[in-house]
């Protein structure tokens, strides 16, 4: 080979490279709307107002939903749940929302916030008590809920930065932090 041909080639390589990095650079950039994988769209409003009624927003960190919490269900369910898992996850929305819309006469959706924790906090007393009565191995599907939505929450960068005290690694390890009563927890 040539050298005038080898610096030919070399430039339409190099130009090809200096054309398509944008393009391959682009295609490194987050997602900007949220892609469902296992529930409808308003299933997934409904698992955000779930998960925004048991860690709501309070002055000091963002909610649930600011989380992104949801969304973190969306995925869980479709790639960690076992088949089993996901059926009582799916029949326990649609149960929610029927025991719902009798007791109050519409959606959960729709109720005010007061009525919305209230009715959170009945089904997690009923879930614990079914847990305790049943040992079957698969939990409730409030409890696969409420589990699902701590992880998410605490899991995200909000919760772990802004709900809890958050050190970034590398740090040096303390084993003997002095405990001031009502500190936030420390993530980890």
């Amino acid at each position: 080979m040539r050298r005038r041909d080898a610096m030919s080639a070399i430039s339409v390589l190099l130009s090809r490279s200096l054309i398509s990095a944008p393009l391959f650079l682009n295609g490194c950039r987050p997602e900007e709307s949220t892609t469902l994988v296992y529930f409808t769209k308003r299933e997934l409003e409904l698992l955000d107002q779930i998960a925004e009624t048991i860690l709501p927003t309070t002055p000091g960190s963002p909610g649930a939903k600011a989380a992104g919490v949801g969304a973190f269900i969306d995925r869980y369910v479709a790639d960690c749940l076992s088949e089993e898992d996901q059926q009582v996850v799916q029949h326990g929305l649609t149960t929610f929302e029927e025991t719902c819309k009798e007791q109050f006469g519409t959606p959960f959706l729709e109720l005010k916030a007061d009525e919305q924790h209230d009715y959170l906090v009945k089904l997690d007393i009923e879930a614990e008590m079914h847990q305790q009565m049943t040992a079957n191995g698969t939990p409730p599907y409030f409890t696969l809920l409420k589990g699902m939505t701590l992880l998410g929450y605490f899991t995200s960068e909000a919760g772990a930065t802004q709900a809890l005290r958050y050190v970034p690694v590398p740090g040096k390890y303390d084993g003997s932090v002095p405990y001031q009563g009502g500190e936030k927890a420390w993530a980890i």
